[in-house]
């Protein structure tokens, strides 16, 4: 504010340097902080190096599910499983043999012989057992890839997690850094009232426990904020000395109407999981079922026996007393649970989504008056850092309506990591990443 426009009364003259700087500090401050927290996406950038990752939404989604380290274990073990396909084609899993047996033979004369019989068998599969094997394995690589989109979602929601619970911690060691810079100027102008004699003893002892008071939140949130990121960076596979910026809007705007959201939980992949074991148990019922026919054997032999013979035989297993049953049965209850397995995951995410919903209904509802709180806010800080220029308020009372402006920014900042946290609950269940 311009000195000129103040009286000039020779008591407040030689306040008028201090009080000036003071104020306007206040208002760059309270300019500064309003960018921060009163704007409704919540743009929060950590000042870093250029060196530094920017990680916002869409980098940690990215990365989350190219890096994590279970995200990438799970894509290894889908090509474990796609190795079975190898020889399973084959038009039988036995192979055929050879036999030769030689040796002496006496006669009813007493005479020796030699004898020799050469034998050669081979397996003739009839059952279909060499369509249904490639089928099986199709089905459990099926649920293998699936199993590993459920792994990548998972790990890409507690990447999220992190994100924003970093981005609030940078927005409120923010908000404190304000407040401490300007509570540092309100010790230096108490400290000069109160030599000045115009100012109570208190003062400058409150002024100087305020400003401690805000450098120890300042120091608590930073070092939150640095312990998410380590946590971050860890969890997207980054190298560990990896510097990152944390960017992006935390308010995403509106939501479908739950019914929307409903109808997509049938989308998500753990649901898809069920179906896919429900059709492996399927095909497994069908290769036990097959199975109990053996195949086969046709079987050519020829010898000497002091004459030359042969013989053409077929090998065939009865199922009389084995037929498989222990395995049907455990096929048809693999099936019968995979049907179970999926109506609960579908529950269980129908939950969930209906929860998180009404939370972040009632949080968004709030919206309207955590707009108004912050423009009043706004309002006392600046007619307070007013009247605290003009020496119409102490300082006692100018440190505490800051300090409850600040506080109304910080609870915004709480309701918009809330409100984000409430919406991550809901991608999650409907597998929106």
């Amino acid at each position: 504010m311009n000195p000129s426009t103040f009286d000039a009364d020779p008591l407040r003259t030689h306040k008028k340097p201090i009080v000036s700087r003071f104020f306007a500090l206040a208002l760059r401050s309270l300019l500064a902080t309003s960018a921060v927290a009163a704007s409704p996406a919540l743009a929060v950038a950590q000042s870093s190096p250029s060196s530094a990752l920017v990680l916002d939404r869409a980098r940690v989604i990215e990365l989350a599910r190219a890096r994590s380290p279970e995200a990438v274990l799970s894509r290894a073990r889908v090509d474990v499983v796609a190795a079975a396909r190898a020889g399973t084609r084959a038009w039988s899993r036995d192979n055929p043999t050879v036999s030769v047996a030689a040796g002496p033979r006496l006669l009813n004369t007493g005479d020796w012989v030699a004898d020799a019989i050469v034998a050669v068998s081979a397996p003739v599969d009839f059952s279909g057992v060499s369509g249904v094997r490639p089928r099986i394995v199709d089905a459990q690589v099926r649920i293998a890839e699936l199993e590993a989109e459920v792994v990548a979602l998972d790990a890409v929601a507690e990447s999220l997690d992190l994100w924003i619970r970093c981005a609030a911690a940078h927005a409120r060691a923010q908000l404190a850094s304000e407040q401490r810079a300007t509570l540092e100027q309100a010790v230096r102008f108490a400290t000069a009232r109160a030599t000045h004699g115009i100012a109570s003893g208190t003062e400058v002892p409150l002024a100087e426990l305020a400003r401690a008071q805000w450098a120890a939140l300042e120091a608590e949130q930073r070092s939150q904020a640095t312990s998410l990121e380590r946590a971050l960076v860890a969890r997207l596979g980054l190298a560990p000395a990896q510097r990152v910026s944390i960017e992006g809007a935390l308010d995403r705007g509106s939501l479908p109407p739950l019914e929307a959201l409903l109808a997509r939980i049938e989308q998500h992949p753990s649901l898809a999981v069920a179906d896919a074991r429900a059709t492996l148990a399927s095909r497994e019922l069908e290769l036990v079922r097959r199975t109990a026919w053996q195949p086969l054997r046709v079987s050519l032999a020829g010898g000497r026996e002091n004459e030359l013979y042969g013989r053409v035989g077929i090998d065939l297993s009865l199922p009389l007393f084995q037929r498989n049953e222990g395995p049907a049965s455990v096929a048809q209850a693999q099936r019968t649970f995979a049907n179970t397995e999926r109506r609960s995951a579908f529950a269980t995410r129908e939950i969930a989504l209906r929860q998180a919903y009404a939370r972040w209904t009632s949080l968004d509802a709030a919206g309207a008056a955590i707009d108004e709180a912050t423009r009043h806010a706004d309002t006392v800080a600046r007619l307070s850092a007013r009247a605290f220029e003009l020496g119409e308020r102490d300082a006692t009372t100018t440190i505490f309506s800051l300090r409850e402006a600040n506080n109304a920014r910080r609870a915004r900042v709480d309701w918009l990591e809330s409100k984000a946290l409430a919406r991550l609950v809901i991608d999650r269940a409907i597998g929106a990443f």
